[in-house]
């Protein structure tokens, strides 16, 4: 997921514009330009398949990092 506000916020301007994005980058849904909620289905079986083809939490290391409060 990418998301951004939107709006006017003090002297910034934020555009929006949020994503639901796949792990294998295909866009699930899109937000605009103005406040919105987006949701989208998450298909499980294709997440498992894409962590056998690509192991990227092999390397992961939980025990050196601690909850943050």
């Amino acid at each position: 997921a990418a998301c951004n506000c939107c709006g006017i916020q003090g002297k910034l301007d934020f555009f929006g514009m949020s994503l639901l994005i796949d792990p294998w980058g295909d866009v699930l849904a899109e937000g605009g330009e103005t406040d919105t909620v987006i949701s989208a289905d998450f298909d499980l079986a294709k997440m498992h398949a894409f962590r056998e083809q690509i192991p990227c939490f092999n390397d992961r290391r939980p025990e050196i990092y601690g909850r943050l409060d």
